[in-house]
């Protein structure tokens, strides 16, 4: 936002960095509360306000961490996930593994890749 008042003026950086703010809090609210909907179909019992918040504190406590912690939390989350989801068909939790197998070793040799590049140059 600091480009937008410099060349703006400071007005109008106030303005939209209050509204990608509000943006951001009101995505995350809204993913907060579809997911604490879905959390209690598992699990009547659990308040839909109360699980909202909790996930709004957790990611936002994840967050702080930073981005190398965040990532790999992500890629754990991620194989458990398409687990969970392709359970009840053996053949599509198969095939799901052996992509999620392919994609990281995929991923990290680009990532080996670019560090040996990096180590040369």
């Amino acid at each position: 936002m600091g480009e937008l008042s410099q060349v703006f003026g400071p007005g109008y950086g106030f303005v939209v960095g209050w509204v990608y703010w509000t943006g951001t809090a009101l995505a995350m609210s809204s993913e907060a509360t579809a997911i604490a909907i879905l959390v209690k179909e598992w699990y009547p019992n659990v308040s839909i306000p109360i699980l909202g918040s909790t996930i709004i504190i957790l990611v936002t406590l994840i967050n702080l961490l930073g981005v190398d912690k965040l990532s790999t939390l992500e890629s754990g989350l991620a194989i458990v996930s398409m687990q969970r989801s392709f359970f009840r068909s053996q053949e599509r939790l198969i095939i799901r593994t052996i992509d999620v197998v392919i994609s990281n070793v995929y991923y990290y040799s680009l990532k080996f890749n670019n560090s040996m590049k990096s180590k040369f140059h």
